[in-house]
Formats: structure tokens, C-alpha cells, sequence
């Protein structure tokens, strides 16, 4: 039987957690959804298993990094926290790892 890597609960979490961001302004719902299949490179098969453990470990620390952004305290002079970069760049590589680790894992799948 093949390994789920995310459970449905788990994922509904996950896409609850970046709602903030789209209330804060950082990325739209489109971009959180946003498949990005076309521009996409093909992985070779031999390669799959590295780049979705890459994968997998560069999600693990946006999601850790993005975590301490938004729990830190804020002062009252700061700027807005949509206006972070870092949490933008985050954001957006983000969202294009997950869809990268997404379709891997169908091929990876279909591959069996």
C-alpha cells in the first residue's frame, strides 16, 4: 500500500494556515491554488525520490519559518506584516513546492 505523506485533516490544516496570508494581503487565493503545471520541469524518475525528500524538508522549514513570523511580536512602529519580504518570497515558494510535491507524488504513484 502506497504511503499517504499528508492526511486529509492534515491538509485542510494547512491550507487553513495560509489564510491569514490572503487576509493580510501576501497572496490571493489564486495564488495559493494556483497549479502551475505548465511551467513546471519534468523530473526523471531515478531523480524523484531526492527532489520530493527536498521537497518535503524545504516545506517543512518555510512552514517553521513562517510560523515564527507571524507568532513574534510585533511593535507598534513596525511595518505591516504583509510587507514583509521574506514572508512573501515564503509564500510564494511556498506554494510552488507544495505543487511540485503534489504532482511527484501522483507520478510517483502512477509509477507503481
Amino acid at each position: 500500500m502506497p504511503r499517504r505523506l499528508f492526511s486529509a485533516p492534515l491538509r485542510a490544516k494547512q491550507a487553513l494556515a495560509l489564510l491569514p496570508l490572503v487576509a493580510l494581503g501576501c497572496a490571493s487565493i489564486q495564488d495559493l491554488f494556483a497549479t502551475g503545471e505548465a511551467t513546471r520541469p519534468e523530473v526523471d524518475a531515478a531523480e524523484r525520490p531526492a527532489r520530493i525528500a527536498t521537497l518535503e524538508a524545504s516545506i517543512e522549514a518555510d512552514h517553521e519559518t513562517l510560523e515564527a513570523l507571524v507568532s513574534d511580536e510585533r511593535t507598534a512602529g513596525a511595518d505591516p506584516l504583509h510587507e514583509n519580504e521574506t514572508l512573501r518570497a515564503i509564500v510564494e515558494r511556498l506554494s510552488q513546492d507544495e505543487d511540485e510535491l503534489e504532482a511527484l507524488l501522483r507520478a510517483e504513484k502512477l509509477n507503481r
